[in-house]
């Protein structure tokens, strides 16, 4: 595998990789662009940087500043870019000569210089520069910078996503990481969207501190409101999976009106826009969708969820999400009650978490696909 290495200046932005981080986590892509440099030549540029057809993807390009290191897994390298949604606004002012399509990132250092240059780039040799190894000063370096490991490694040989534990903290790895052994599964992380795991482990970090703060009479409102996002994008994910499945079916349910605050909509709307939770029970009671549900799943546990299991869901989040956020503020024990429900911690027998259920729902109606 190719790696290159690339210097970013916090001059131009100061939360550089943060500002990637966003829309990596939003759009599962971000563009990373190399700045042209004012002081390069053209006898540089013809002898020392890559072109794009001398890029081979997928390749790791490591971001320094020195004080911090990290690797991106780049699927695409290019000149221009089709969609200017996925890379930060501040790249509008500048000149970019090339851009890197990164869809995973993992951190490797923070905030320890002597760590970088001893560890990580005392690794690096110089294909262009006779092979030496990579020196920090004195060196005359034109970036992206080619060049290979002394020890090779792969950085993103396992299948899971990284950058969701980039720029956070020791107590939020290791939280995310107990969510996911003894309650989630890994099939849970590997088919949630990152943002949903990042919700839930930002949920029970603030619920152990309440609990260890014994703040029974705290407002945790912003517990219910993390669960609450969480699930209604699954849910909308869900919905958009299940209504396109039935619309192979027959057109004509993608026809089928719904509004939202007074706003007339038709299903076919909802693949561009997000309805409200009501919308959804409104329409799995509609007669020509429980017709499709009840012929297309008929011996299908998803025909169950979603005539009894995901209606009760709903109402169950609808009922704690509106006293909390339009009424009065939720205690503790609202919060861990909505956990439980959510993450399915001591349910009876035969019941199930809502977000387990929700996507192993969307991985039955996958396969059907």
């Amino acid at each position: 595998m190719q790696n290159y290495l690339i210097l970013y200046n916090p001059y131009y932005e100061s939360n550089v990789i943060g500002k990637h981080l966003e829309i990596l986590k939003s759009q599962g892509q971000v563009a990373f662009g190399k700045v042209r440099s004012k002081l390069r030549t053209d006898n540089a540029d013809s002898k020392q940087i890559s072109h794009l057809n001398d890029y081979i993807c997928p390749l790791q390009l490591f971001l320094t500043d020195y004080e911090h290191l990290f690797v991106a897994k780049v699927s695409r390298v290019c000149e221009s870019l089709e969609n200017p949604h996925i890379t930060p606004d501040y790249y509008q002012k500048l000149d970019v000569e090339v851009w890197f399509i990164i869809e995973d990132l993992r951190e490797l250092v923070r905030g320890d210089f002597a760590k970088v240059r001893d560890i990580y780039l005392a690794n690096f040799t110089t294909p262009t520069y006779n092979n030496r190894t990579f020196t920090i000063y004195g060196n005359p370096y034109e970036y992206p910078l080619h060049i290979e490991l002394k020890k090779p490694e792969n950085y993103f040989i396992e299948s899971k996503k990284y950058y969701i534990d980039a720029l956070q903290s020791k107590e939020f790895i290791e939280m995310k990481k107990a969510l996911v052994d003894l309650n989630l599964g890994e099939s849970f992380m590997k088919h949630c969207l990152v943002s949903t795991l990042e919700n839930l482990t930002k949920a029970e970090l603030e619920l152990q501190q309440y609990k260890l703060e014994k703040q029974n009479g705290a407002d945790c409102s912003s517990i219910i409101i993390f669960y609450a996002r969480s699930f209604e994008q699954e849910m909308w994910e869900f919905a958009k999976r299940l209504f396109a499945f039935l619309g192979t079916k027959d057109e004509s349910v993608l026809d089928i009106p719904y509004e939202v605050q007074g706003v007339s909509f038709r299903i076919k709307d909802m693949f561009k826009s997000k309805p409200n939770l009501a919308t959804y029970n409104t329409l799995l009671k509609n007669d020509s969708i429980k017709a499709h549900i009840e012929n297309l799943f008929s011996k299908n546990p998803l025909k169950f969820y979603l005539s009894v299991t995901l209606p009760q869901h709903i109402r169950i989040l609808q009922k704690i999400r509106n006293t909390s956020v339009h009424q009065k503020q939720a205690h503790l024990q609202e919060a861990l009650y909505l956990r439980s429900v959510m993450l399915g911690i001591g349910l009876n027998v035969g019941e199930s978490g809502v977000f387990t259920s929700l996507i192993g729902a969307k991985n039955m109606l996958l396969k059907m696909t």
